[in-house]
C-alpha cells in the first residue's frame, strides 16, 4: 500500500497510537530486531542512575545502590563481592537499587552507573576489599583477589564490563 492509503486508512479507523508515549504498557513480543542498528547510549547518566544491560534477579543479603554482586551458588542468590575472599568473587553485577535479603534487585549487567559517592582516579576499577565495593586501587596484599570490574570515565561514572578472569595476589 502507498503511504496515502494508510494515512487514509488510520484516519478512518483512529485505531492508531500518534506518539509512541501513549502506550504506556508496551510488549515487545518476540525478539527485537535492530536490523543492523545500533541503540545508542549519549551522555553520562545522572547521580544514582545507569544504562546498559539489566536484569532482576535475588539477593541473599541486604545490598544497597553500586554493590558489587557475586553469585551464591548454595542458595541462587546474589551477594556483595569481597577481594579479600575467593568465594565471594568474582563481581559480575552491581546493584541498582536498594534491597533486603531474598528479594528481587535489578542490575546492572553491563553499562554505565553513576554514584556522586564515588571517589575514581580515571583508570581501571577493580574489586574492592570492603564488600560489594568498587576501586581504582587495585588490591595489593596477599591472598586478595584482583578482578578488573570496569574502567572510570570520571570520578563517579563506572563503564561496567566486568571480567570473569580473578587472580590471587601472592606473598
Amino acid at each position: 500500500p502507498t503511504s496515502k492509503a494508510v494515512n487514509d486508512f488510520c484516519e478512518t479507523t483512529k485505531n492508531y497510537m500518534q506518539n509512541l508515549v501513549e502506550d504506556v504498557t508496551p510488549e515487545l513480543g518476540e525478539d527485537l530486531n535492530l536490523n543492523f542498528h545500533n541503540i545508542l547510549m549519549y551522555g553520562t547518566p545522572g547521580d544514582q542512575n545507569y544504562y546498559g544491560l539489566i536484569e532482576s534477579r535475588n539477593v541473599g543479603e541486604s545490598v544497597a545502590f553500586g554493590d558489587l554482586l557475586y553469585f551464591y551458588w548454595a542458595n541462587k542468590t546474589w551477594k556483595k563481592a569481597d577481594a579479600d575472599l575467593v568465594t565471594n568473587m568474582p563481581g559480575l553485577r552491581i546493584a541498582l537499587e536498594s534491597r533486603e535479603e531474598f528479594q528481587s534487585c535489578k542490575m546492572l549487567i553491563m553499562g554505565y552507573i553513576r554514584n556522586n559517592d564515588w571517589d575514581f582516579i580515571e583508570s581501571m576499577v577493580y574489586a574492592s576489599a570492603t564488600a560489594g565495593g568498587v576501586t581504582s586501587t587495585a588490591p595489593s596484599a596477599a591472598g586478595q583477589q584482583l578482578q578488573r570490574v570496569g574502567m572510570a570515565t570520571d570520578s563517579d561514572t563506572l563503564f561496567f564490563d566486568p571480567s570473569i578472569d580473578v587472580g590471587e595476589i601472592k606473598p
